[in-house]
């Protein structure tokens, strides 16, 4: 069984995830995700999470992500994705 070829349009880092996510983010979603807290957060990756797993190609094999968020799964990375975009709003980057 050969393992799929990486998709180039994939993010590979945290970084780079979290300017594809913020990107994809509406005005009102940006300032709803940034006020977020920590529980609430966890929440949210059921539904926002499933978009970042999408996104990002976390069901399909990114490996390379899932390393670069020190993750064992996708709902692990798109959670620690998720933190990061809310840390940069809150920053207002």
């Amino acid at each position: 069984m050969s393992t799929p070829s990486p998709n180039p349009d994939w993010p590979r880092t945290r970084a780079k995830a979290v300017d594809r996510i913020v990107e994809d983010l509406r005005p009102e979603q940006r300032v709803k995700l940034a006020a977020t807290d920590e529980q609430a957060l966890a929440q949210l990756n059921s539904g926002l999470g499933a978009r970042v797993r999408k996104l990002c190609g976390l069901w399909q094999g990114n490996a390379r992500l899932m390393a670069a968020c020190g993750a064992d799964n996708p709902e692990e990375a798109s959670l620690t994705i998720l933190k990061a975009v809310r840390e940069r709003l809150r920053q207002g980057r």
